[in-house]
């Protein structure tokens, strides 16, 4: 009766452990998420400064301003070409305009992209 006891209490011990080691890696995880949001929230907050007119729509002359501002020596085709780009990757339903929401979805694959360089 006794090592029946003690086996339990091993094995309760054991799972308490199980758990506990569980709990903090899903704070962990929490911790991680909590701050890969932070950053996100900025980066949106950051790029959609650039909305100049305030209309809530980031336009393509908004968008060459940005890359003009970051990089003002740039050749014009060069920032004309980045432009482009940047509109084809973040400008979903193609109209011209980057909205929050897409400039959100657009930051959210480009970080995914970068902290999962490792997977690739």
């Amino acid at each position: 009766m006794f090592k029946f006891a003690r086996v339990n209490n091993v094995v309760f011990t054991v799972i308490i452990c199980n758990i506990v080691v569980l709990t903090s890696a899903f704070a962990d995880d929490n911790a991680n998420n909590s701050i890969k949001n932070r950053k996100l929230d900025n980066n949106i907050n950051e790029f959609m400064k650039n909305d100049a007119n305030h209309d809530g729509l980031v336009s393509l002359e908004e968008v060459r301003a940005m890359i003009k501002k970051q990089n003002p020596a740039s050749p014009d085709f060069m920032i004309n070409l980045l432009a482009d780009k940047v509109m084809n990757s973040f400008d979903a339903d193609k109209n011209g305009f980057i909205s929050k929401v897409e400039a959100a979805i657009a930051l959210s694959k480009e970080m995914n992209n970068l902290s999962c360089t490792k997977c690739k």
